[in-house]
């Protein structure tokens, strides 16, 4: 008789790791969901009580929890170093991004002078450099690009303002002939009333002709003896 094969009981399963990230916005346990478009090499993280997502291009090793961390850094940030877009190149944020400020030293080769410069990162516009002036501390920087934020967005406006006033505005030469078109279309469409005013004024003066006639042909003859 053959020998039974022994057959070994299968592994337990792992415990496998949650597919779904707290929500670095609105801090709501397991709403975070990831979505790979790997056409554009990017994850695509969604919170599902926020609605509030973030795209993190990925390298050929990164997972989604790299991009969770990824959005943990910017949202921290975000709320420590961030500013209103202060505009730069054509602002494609239109003023309503955030702008993420690095602050860096580089060090003149020449006089051996430390300069102070900042680094504004926005998701839509980019990222530009700007120097910091002298003495000029790190609050006092981020005071001063809010008040380039609140410029740049007020005369953004303004300009929207006169372009649609602009494109509002008509020629004086469309207004009259309109009314001129209108008018010769009135008039032939307009039909004529048989009872018109001018048709009833001459009925009216000949009745009136024919009846002062009668009157007096009748005064002009003479009267029979019979009539008295």
């Amino acid at each position: 008789m053959g020998k039974k094969k022994r057959t070994r009981a299968a592994p337990p399963k792992k415990a496998g790791r949650s597919k779904f990230f707290p929500c670095p916005v609105c801090n709501t346990i397991e709403s975070v969901g990831s979505e790979r478009i790997s056409k554009e090499g990017v994850f695509v993280l969604t919170c599902k009580m926020c609605k509030e997502r973030y795209t993190y291009k990925y390298g050929l090793l990164d997972t989604p929890n790299e991009a969770h961390r990824s959005w943990g850094d910017f949202i921290y940030k975000k709320k420590k170093y961030g500013v209103p877009c202060p505009g730069f190149g054509d602002c494609k944020c239109n003023f309503k991004g955030i702008a993420i400020i690095d602050f860096f030293t580089e060090r003149d080769e020449g006089t051996g002078i430390e300069n102070y410069y900042a680094r504004l990162t926005c998701g839509e516009c980019g990222t530009s450099i700007r120097p910091l002036y002298t003495n000029e501390t790190k609050a006092e920087f981020k005071k001063r690009m809010e008040q380039e934020h609140a410029r740049g967005r007020d005369e953004r406006r303004k300009r929207e303002n006169d372009d649609n006033y602009d494109a509002r505005l008509v020629s004086p030469e469309a207004p009259v002939n309109d009314y001129n078109d209108y008018k010769g279309d009135a008039s032939k469409k307009r039909p004529r009333n048989r009872g018109d005013s001018s048709h009833r004024k001459e009925s009216s003066s000949s009745d009136i002709l024919d009846d002062d006639q009668e009157i007096a042909s009748q005064i002009s003859e003479p009267r029979s003896e019979d009539d008295i």
